[in-house]
């Protein structure tokens, strides 16, 4: 996924992935995940979180799977955590992410099929 203000810059799957994004944003505490990672000072790096979540949960992976992967890659970037706290992350998003979670699954079949992007997005609008 791509970060980027100004959408017409961006390639259409971009902003399917961003239209998903923006709508989790409105269903969760996003600035206190913001405000979370504020010390790491990358403004991006919620919004990532965020997106793994949903993309992770949309691809059948479990709770646990997820979280580990977070952990991972925050680890690579020098960003720790105590035990556990990627999971209570996901378990707390997760529930709140439903319909976007079920519009990424969606987005992921209609591309794999090689449906038109501006198609996807349109069925991903009308789930959201």
């Amino acid at each position: 996924m791509k970060t980027d203000s100004n959408n017409d810059q961006l390639e259409p799957e971009d902003i399917v992935w961003n239209k998903i994004t923006d709508s989790a944003k409105r269903r969760i505490d996003y600035p206190a995940l913001v405000e979370s990672f504020e010390e790491v000072g990358d403004p991006v790096l919620p919004e990532n979180i965020l997106f793994q979540i949903i993309l992770g949960r949309a691809v059948g992976e479990d709770k646990e799977t997820i979280a580990s992967k977070l952990e991972s890659q925050l680890m690579v970037l020098g960003i720790g955590a105590e035990n556990g706290t990627f999971l209570e992350l996901v378990e707390e998003i997760e529930p709140a992410v439903s319909k976007e979670v079920l519009a990424a699954s969606m987005a992921l079949a209609l591309f794999q099929e090689g449906n038109d992007p501006i198609d996807v997005l349109v069925t991903v609008s009308q789930l959201l």
